[in-house]
């Protein structure tokens, strides 16, 4: 409960996963990847 933790809210993009879902290629392809969430770097704060 460090007090530097509410002075970085969660990333708006990923909502503090780090990481994107991107889904397949929009043509029916239920294949899911995971890529690191480019506006937070992957640290899931904003």
């Amino acid at each position: 409960m460090g007090k530097h933790e509410s002075e970085r809210p969660a990333c708006p993009v990923c909502h503090g996963d780090g990481h994107l879902v991107i889904s397949g290629d929009g043509a029916g392809n239920k294949k899911k990847e995971l890529v690191p969430c480019t506006v937070c770097d992957g640290t899931g704060k904003s």
